[in-house]
């Protein structure tokens, strides 16, 4: 329990560091864009969005399917590397499916936005794609969870 709440503390605050420090000097957009009144009570309930429908999606549904497609194709036993490769791809796409989000936020999807949101969005999907190989599906959802509770509530 403890990786799992200490690596959801671990990745937001390297979120939060890498957006800060890389992506706000880099796009003129983010100073200029105004909190919106957001409630942290909202942002209390994006968590289980996060941490419950996305885990059950992203890592259950579609890393196991990549995981199972590798093993059907490839030859009956399961490799590291099927998980390994499972993991980026689903953190990957787990980083272009928050570009609508991203779009509507921003307005404007340019070349370095697009990077910030599947960046971003990825490295979440890379510790929590982790714990689901390692540790099981509700390692990952505790730490998603505690990544959206610091990200969405307290440093919203």
């Amino acid at each position: 329990m403890i990786i799992a709440i200490g690596g959801g503390i671990a990745v937001s605050m390297v979120i939060i560091a890498l957006d800060r420090l890389y992506f706000f000097p880099n796009i003129p957009q983010l100073a200029q864009l105004q909190a919106p009144e957001f409630s942290r009570w909202i942002g209390l309930t994006t968590i289980f969005y996060g941490g419950i429908v996305e885990e059950l999606q992203v890592r259950l549904g579609l890393m196991t399917f990549c995981v199972w497609l590798f093993y059907r194709l490839l030859g009956k036993k399961t490799s590291s590397w099927m998980f390994m490769i499972a993991i980026l791809l689903t953190s990957l796409l787990f980083g272009l499916l928050h570009l609508p989000a991203t779009a509507q936020a921003l307005g404007e999807l340019s070349p370095m936005i697009v990077l910030r949101g599947i960046v971003l969005n990825s490295l979440g999907g890379l510790l929590f794609g982790w714990l689901y190989w390692k540790k099981g599906l509700e390692y990952a959802m505790i730490a998603h969870l505690t990544a959206d509770l610091m990200l969405h509530v307290i440093f919203s």
